[in-house]
């Protein structure tokens, strides 16, 4: 009996052990063939050569996709305009890690944002945490389209529609399961120091043509949440009022207070911004959701001014900003020391076309650094892994260090979360003198 338990045992891990697949050229056909062989955890490795790819990759495991670098595994993709050169698309319910690492994809020349014309799409589960790395992408609608958290790192992008954007973790791209059913519940109010993000970091983005047509470097809709750090960005603007970041507000239903399709959290931080060409007016961010960070940026260069503009949307799935109640509120922003031009010069203003809207529930920012400044630590914990690291449970800092608000309008309505508040006595006596305590004390019941 006991050698008959030896031998299963050792049977058993034989039969776990990771294979490595090396393909025989960089073809699509010797690609997709290879990892239509691969369980969680084997790696796919991809030789030195150009190939040209008229539809794209799925991976829908936990694999490694490993090219030979960005100068030798180079791949022309000419995909359709609504197509994926390379898509991570994991099932319902799955954990673990892909990684994509070490290729080249060029797109044609011509395609704009609006033709979904993707580099790599990443489609997965809230525990499903894909890395990728030390990628060339280039000329693309969007370099990365992301229903998921994870890690983009050491990365370069080049002249796309856009740099990413990022929606809440859904698998096959269904995002109104999670963001109804888990995000919302577990991941709102923003955990600053949380994994429950992705992550943008030591990337270089490059624009030799950005203009406010076609072109944002980051968008977020449907309960995503980015961030984006010490990352340097090389633009010639076309434009005198380009657009940085977008983080959208509600758009959903004033009916369905689970349908809160607003962003969660933002950090952008760290970053360098060159800029050439058109002396612009930068619109650095406009933010209708959410809380974050926004620090350390230095712009050089053509900029000439940078606005972070907030305002917030109504539930009415319309744009229509007719009046409360206000789903997916702006709370606790933090936002200091970005400089333009080694002037610390960047302004916070507000949408000012309809001051209900704005300030209907409150918007709290503060100009003034938290103490101590929670963040996820750098590098990212999946760098040198594919693990993912679980998510934090508790925030352990203040929330809101300094509230900036007005309470004047006809309605006076605040809302503070109070699920990951540390320091209520503080909000108390800030509210104690107003004239609304009544309304204040019932809502901090």
């Amino acid at each position: 009996m006991k050698q008959l338990i030896y031998i299963f045992l050792v049977a058993s891990c034989l039969s776990t052990k990771a294979t490595v697949f090396n393909c025989f050229d960089a073809s699509r056909t010797a690609v997709q063939s290879n990892i239509n062989l691969t369980v969680n955890g084997d790696t796919v490795n991809v030789p030195a050569g150009s190939a040209n790819w008229t539809n794209g990759l799925s991976i829908t495991n936990s694999i490694s996709l490993l090219g030979a670098g960005t100068n030798l595994t180079i791949i022309n993709y000419v995909g359709n305009n609504s197509s994926q050169c390379i898509n991570v698309s994991c099932p319902v319910g799955a954990t673990g890690g892909a990684r994509i690492s070490g290729f080249k994809l060029l797109g044609s020349s011509g395609y704009t944002f609006g033709t979904y014309y993707v580099g790599i799409e990443l489609d997965s589960s809230p525990y499903f945490r894909t890395r990728v790395d030390n990628c060339w992408i280039e000329q693309f609608g969007m370099a990365f389209n992301c229903f998921a958290v994870g890690l983009v790192d050491d990365c370069t992008v080049v002249q796309c529609g856009r740099f990413a954007r990022v929606q809440c973790p859904s698998p096959e791209g269904n995002w109104q399961i999670n963001e109804q059913i888990f995000v919302r519940s577990n991941w709102y109010p923003a955990v600053l120091d949380s994994t429950n993000i992705m992550d943008f970091e030591t990337c270089h983005g490059v624009w030799t043509n950005y203009d406010n047509i076609y072109n944002v470097l980051f968008s977020q809709q449907n309960a995503g949440s980015y961030m984006v750090r010490h990352v340097t960005f090389d633009l010639h603007f076309t434009t005198a009022t380009p657009q940085l970041f977008d983080f959208h507000g509600n758009q959903g239903n004033i009916t369905d207070p689970t349908n809160m399709r607003g962003g969660v959290g933002l950090n952008i931080y760290s970053n360098v911004f060159n800029c050439t060409g058109t002396s612009a007016t930068l619109q650095f961010a406009l933010i209708r959701a959410g809380a974050g960070l926004i620090y350390a940026n230095t712009m050089n260069g053509s900029v000439s001014s940078a606005d972070i503009v907030f305002y917030e949307e109504d539930a009415n799935g319309a744009w229509s900003y007719t009046g409360p109640p206000y789903y997916d509120q702006i709370t606790n922003f933090w936002i200091f020391a970005n400089t333009i031009n080694s002037s610390n010069s960047i302004h916070v203003g507000y949408n000012d076309t309809n001051t209900q809207a704005i300030y209907g529930n409150g918007v709290y920012w503060t100009n003034i650094a938290p103490s101590p400044i929670i963040t996820l630590q750098y590098p990212h914990p999946m760098i040198g892994t594919n693990v993912p690291v679980p998510p934090p449970q508790s925030f352990t800092g203040n929330l809101i260090t300094q509230v900036s608000t007005n309470l004047s309008n006809s309605n006076g309505w605040i809302s503070i979360f109070t699920n990951h508040l540390t320091n209520m006595p503080s909000i108390v006596a800030f509210v104690a003198t107003h004239p609304k305590v009544g309304f204040m004390r019932q809502l901090l019941k």
